[in-house]
């Protein structure tokens, strides 16, 4: 069944925002007046209303997929597989306790596996979130009929990454700290002791090696 996200006034006439599946744009609209809400607009997930100004419209800088949440969908999608659920009843469950994006991203994969789509092409049309070796991946473990283990293996890998990329990041923090400690003491000595010094140089009015002038340079400027 096809997702839709809505926007819509309360009783109380405050704005409200979300999803909700239905056949049609126009049930979706009979079943947010039933639920005592006032549509505004209503656009199936992935796609924008036309209706809707442009200030209006949601702006993401940043991926819904991102590789934590990437190793905790696989992960999870993994064990409802496993536990017999089917993929369309398994991501119908994983849309719950989600931040709205990832739930919204989530409702629109069920909807194309609802439309006849595989996993892999559903992904293939949020490119953007789902990595093509992701894909092919997945592709793979639908097409082998070894999906829920080929998911424990991507969940595995994927975790592996991510746990080399902190480890990465760990050590890189301790040097660029202290490069940016000795960068902080060479500036104050440029800005303040130097400055000191050169006044006694200029006083004496001596003929200054190249490097010192060098470095009064780098003070003056």
């Amino acid at each position: 069944m096809p997702a839709f996200q809505y926007q819509a006034l309360n009783a109380q006439g405050q704005s409200t925002q979300g999803w909700i599946e239905s056949d049609t744009p126009r049930l979706a609209k009979q079943l947010l007046r039933s639920q005592g809400l006032i549509p505004l607009s209503v656009a199936e997930v992935g796609t924008v209303d036309a209706q809707t100004p442009w200030w209006r419209r949601p702006i993401h800088l940043r991926r819904v997929m991102r590789a934590e949440a990437l190793v905790t969908f696989t992960r999870q999608l993994c064990g409802l597989v496993q536990a017999g659920l089917t993929l369309e009843r398994a991501l119908g469950a994983l849309m719950e306790d989600v931040p709205p994006r990832q739930s919204a991203l989530v409702a629109a994969l069920r909807a194309e596996i609802h439309a006849g789509h595989s996993l892999a092409q559903a992904m293939a049309a949020h490119g953007e979130e789902f990595p093509e070796v992701y894909r092919a991946v997945i592709a793979a473990g639908e097409q082998s009929g070894q999906f829920a283990s080929i998911l424990q293996r991507l969940a595995d890998d994927l975790e592996a990454d991510l746990q080399l990329q902190h480890k990465v990041l760990t050590a890189l923090l301790y040097p660029v700290i202290v490069s940016l400690v000795a960068l902080g003491i060479v500036l104050f000595l440029l800005s303040s002791v130097v400055p000191q010094i050169a006044q006694v140089f200029v006083n004496q009015q001596q003929t200054l090696p190249a490097l010192t002038r060098f470095m009064l340079a780098c003070s003056s400027l």
